[in-house]
Formats: structure tokens, C-alpha cells, sequence
């Protein structure tokens, strides 16, 4: 039996299990249909491998091998390839999925399979209909065949009549967002993406009460505005995190709840607000730092450690860039000396353009120090204008790091 044959199969076993209506039968629903539509995303990846390369898109492994003088990339083992895999492979290869869709169905499967007592219907008939699109649409646009060719004809009803009634079901959900009221855009924005923390349906009745999940029951009264962003605030965490990038959402210095949206500088739970620039140094304080102080962690240190603050990203980056090269640049040199053995700040002309650098003091054999040295592999290299606080933009850059570092030593290096 073919991979697709396989997931015809898992589908039409599925469908059947789902008009038997006993409980294990409605798990095993979803079970086999989700299984059959992975099996489609295999055929695709078969069907792509290259001839002679023992399906090579299609196993978890893939290793290079030299055939003929030439090299070429040979599926290994007989693991197939996992579903983050397949995610990546149909990226590289143009193979469109909508995976928002399939793997909101993947948390239902997991949570009925571990989790429930008792399975809701709505919410199998949701899962279902979803996998139904999901497999409907790839099939038509990648492999070139219509899905109920292959299916029996009860099977298609099934699934189409189980659509039709989670499209009712969801329109209503979505009409009734705009009964979603909040004086949050961050909040307004979310609503619609939101979904129960209990059974990941997406069939969420609003209502100027207060919201109820359609599939599970679970319902919300003024606390669902505090659901949706904390939601979506959890949600940008993960991608923060991976990216780099600031939290959206903290949890807010007065009452605590997961709900101060950073960009709004207000809690959606007890509308309080907090400072989100610092009143010493004027930059924004990080969301991590946010704590109703109106300052940033950095702000009672030493003004280098204020300033170093700024570059930790750059300096990475350049370090990484220039970590080979140890050669200094000539380059007219003004210095702030924090007064560290060997560690200086300050100023160099770079390319006719003042920037920002961290310097080197190199110490000779009797201990004197030499004249500071700019090294191209030491990091800091920014425009002045990139970390100086508003209030000292369009200030000579010199006399701004100068009132930044108050009480230092201003001195000049060649």
C-alpha cells in the first residue's frame, strides 16, 4: 500500500469513527484523520525527491554521498521526516500548507489524547473540519487530485456536513467581536486571534457581558479583556525570546496581573501606569526592567556601566566581526577615562563621522601606560547620536559625553 493510499485510509477510518459517537471512537477521530493528512504532506515529499535517492525529501535523515565524481544527498534510515521537518522542507521548496490551521488542530488532538474526560463534540466536529480543509485544499493545489475522488461518498458528506456546521459556528464567533469592548488597542487588535486556554478552540462568543467558549463552556465576564492580552503577550514572549526582540506584555508593578501592555504603559487589569522612560538617563526602559521606579536597572551605576549598556548588542556583533583583525586605525582620538587599568571610553573620528568606541590603553614593560589606542576588533562603534539621551540631541558630542559623564576625567589620546 502507496503513502497515499495510507492516508486516504486514515481518513476514511477517521470519518467512520466519528459517526460511531462513543467517546473513544470521537478521540480516535481525530487521531486518524490528523494522521492521514501527515500522510499527504509525505506523499509531496516523495513525490519531490529526486530519482536515486532513496527518497531522500521524504526521510528524517539525509546525508551526502559521492556517486559518479559528483555529489549527491541520499535519505538515510527509515525514520521519516517529523512535522517541523516537513515544515522546513516545504518552506525551502515553495510547498504552501496553511500551518496556523494544522497545528491549532494539533493541540486539540493532544489535549483529548491526554487531558479529557470527556470529549466535546463541537469541539471534534472543529477539529475535523479543519483537517478536512487542510487535506481538501493541499491535495487540489499540490497533488493535483480532488480529495473525494478517493474518499466514499458518505465519508465526503460527513466531512463537508461537519464543515458547514463549524463555519456557522465560527462566523457567529467572529460577528460577534465587535461586542469586544476595551480601551486597549493592543487588546481591540488580539481579540480576534484568541482562543480557550482549556480546549484551543477558536469558537469564542463575545458579548458585552463577557465571552463564552462554544466548544468547551468555559466563560469569561470583565476578565476578558486581562485573557486576550495576556494570551497574546504570552504568545510574543516565545517570539521575543527567539528573536531578540522586547516583551509586549509584563506583568504590572502595582497589582502584579500579566496584563501591562508595554507600548501603551498601562494595565489592562487595574489601569494602572507606570513610567516607561527613564527620568535619569531618558532612554526607554527595557519591558524586563519596568517596575513603577521611572528608572532603568542601569541608571545607578557608573556612568561607563550606563553607557556599556547601550552597545551590549553591537558589541557582540562587531566582535564577532572583527574578531581577526588586531591592527589599530590611526584615527583622531578624545577619551573619557573611567580610570579602569587598560579599559577607556570616549570618542573617535571614524570616516569623518565621531563614534562612540571602547579604547585600549596598552601598558609597557616598566608599567607606564601608553598613549590610548583605537582597535578595530575592540567592539564599540556607534554614532554618538545612536545612544545620547533626547534631551542632549544636537549638543556637541564631546561636551553631551561629557555631561553624561559627570565627574570623569576628560583627557586626549593619539
Amino acid at each position: 500500500m502507496s503513502i497515499f493510499e495510507n492516508a486516504i485510509y486514515a481518513i476514511q477510518a477517521g470519518v467512520e469513527d466519528f459517526a460511531k459517537g462513543t467517546e473513544g471512537r470521537l478521540r480516535s477521530s481525530v487521531r486518524n484523520v490528523h494522521a492521514g493528512v501527515l500522510l499527504l504532506f509525505k506523499h509531496k515529499l516523495k513525490e519531490m525527491s529526486p530519482s536515486e535517492s532513496n527518497e531522500a525529501l521524504l526521510k528524517q535523515r539525509i546525508e551526502p554521498v559521492l556517486r559518479d565524481g559528483k555529489v549527491m544527498f541520499e535519505g538515510k534510515g527509515k525514520k521519516t521526516a517529523d512535522v517541523q521537518t516537513t515544515k522546513e522542507r516545504f518552506r525551502s521548496l515553495g510547498v504552501d500548507v496553511d500551518w496556523k490551521v494544522f497545528d491549532s488542530v494539533g493541540k486539540i488532538r493532544k489535549d483529548i489524547e491526554h487531558y479529557y474526560t470527556d470529549a466535546k463534540l463541537l469541539t471534534i466536529k472543529e477539529a475535523l473540519s479543519k483537517l478536512f480543509v487542510v487535506a481538501r485544499d493541499f491535495a487540489k493545489s499540490q497533488l493535483r487530485t480532488d480529495l473525494c475522488d478517493h474518499l466514499s461518498p458518505d465519508a465526503w458528506q460527513q466531512l463537508t456536513d461537519i464543515n458547514e456546521f463549524y463555519d456557522t459556528e465560527y462566523q457567529l464567533c467572529r460577528n460577534s467581536i465587535e461586542q469586544f469592548e476595551s480601551a486597549s488597542e493592543y487588546a481591540l487588535e488580539h481579540a480576534g486571534e484568541f482562543t480557550c486556554p482549556d480546549c484551543f478552540s477558536d469558537l469564542i462568543l463575545f458579548s458585552e457581558k463577557g465571552a463564552v467558549c462554544r466548544a468547551w463552556g468555559k466563560t469569561w465576564d470583565e476578565d476578558i479583556e486581562l485573557a486576550v492580552v495576556a494570551q497574546a503577550g504570552s504568545d510574543d514572549q516565545f517570539t521575543a525570546a527567539k528573536d531578540g526582540d522586547e516583551e509586549t506584555v509584563i506583568n504590572c508593578p502595582d497589582c502584579g496581573a500579566f496584563g501591562f501592555v508595554v507600548s501603551e504603559a498601562r494595565c489592562v487589569s487595574c489601569e494602572g501606569t507606570s513610567e516607561t522612560e527613564c527620568q535619569r538617563c531618558g532612554i526607554d526602559i527595557p519591558a524586563s526592567e519596568i517596575d513603577g521606579s521611572g528608572y532603568c536597572g542601569w541608571s545607578g551605576l557608573t556612568p561607563l556601566a550606563t553607557i556599556c549598556r547601550h552597545f551590549r548588542t553591537q558589541y557582540r556583533r562587531d566582535s564577532k566581526r572583527s574578531a581577526c583583525r588586531t591592527t589599530s586605525s590611526p584615527c583622531p582620538i578624545r577619551t573619557v577615562d573611567e580610570g579602569f587599568p587598560g579599559l577607556v571610553f570616549g570618542i573617535v573620528e571614524l570616516d569623518g563621522e565621531e563614534r562612540a568606541a571602547q579604547l585600549r590603553r596598552p601598558i609597557h614593560g616598566d608599567g607606564t601606560p601608553s598613549p590610548c589606542r583605537y582597535l578595530p576588533s575592540s567592539g564599540f562603534r556607534l554614532p554618538v547620536a545612536d545612544f545620547l539621551p533626547r534631551s542632549h540631541h544636537g549638543s556637541n558630542p564631546f561636551a553631551a559625553i561629557s555631561r553624561i559623564f559627570k565627574g570623569c576625567q576628560l583627557h586626549s589620546g593619539n
